[in-house]
C-alpha cells in the first residue's frame, strides 16, 4: 500500500496580503480616501489577521466604500472587534460581499498604537466555494 502523500496547505486556502502597515496613532473617524480600501471584488468572505508589535494593543472596525458619500462608513450592525491583549495576533473572517472595505484602528482613543509602536493588518478573499 502507497504511503499516504502529506499535503502542507488546502490547495485553495486563501493568500494574505498587506493590506495596511500602521504606527503611532489609531486612523482618523471619517477616511475619504478610496485608495487606502482593499478591494474584495469577488470575494464573498475576508479572513482578517491583526498582527500588533511592539507593545501594541489595537482594536479594529471593518468599513465600506460608500460611493455616496465618498467615504468608508460601518455596517448598520457595526463590525468591530476588541483588542486581544498586547501584541497578541489574531484573526476573524467578516462577509465582505465583494465591497471595497477598509480595516480600521480603533479604539477611542489615539494610544491603541503608542509612539513607536506597530500594527500590519493582512487580509486573503474567498467565495466560499473554494
Amino acid at each position: 500500500m502507497p504511503a499516504e502523500e502529506i499535503q502542507s496547505a488546502p490547495k485553495r486556502a486563501p493568500e494574505f496580503v498587506t493590506h495596511r502597515f500602521l504606527d503611532n496613532a489609531n486612523d482618523p473617524l471619517n477616511v475619504t480616501d478610496k485608495a487606502t480600501g482593499i478591494n474584495m471584488a469577488g470575494k464573498r468572505y475576508a479572513a482578517i489577521q491583526v498582527h500588533p508589535d511592539g507593545g501594541s494593543n489595537p482594536a479594529v472596525s471593518v468599513h465600506f466604500w460608500s460611493e455616496a458619500f465618498g467615504k468608508f462608513v460601518q455596517e448598520h450592525t457595526a463590525l468591530d472587534f476588541a483588542a486581544k491583549g498586547v501584541d497578541v495576533p489574531w484573526a476573524t473572517t467578516v462577509e465582505c460581499l465583494g465591497r471595497i472595505m477598509l480595516v480600521k484602528i480603533t479604539g477611542g482613543n489615539y494610544d491603541a498604537i503608542p509612539a513607536g509602536k506597530k500594527c500590519r493588518i493582512l487580509v486573503a478573499g474567498f467565495d466560499g466555494h473554494d
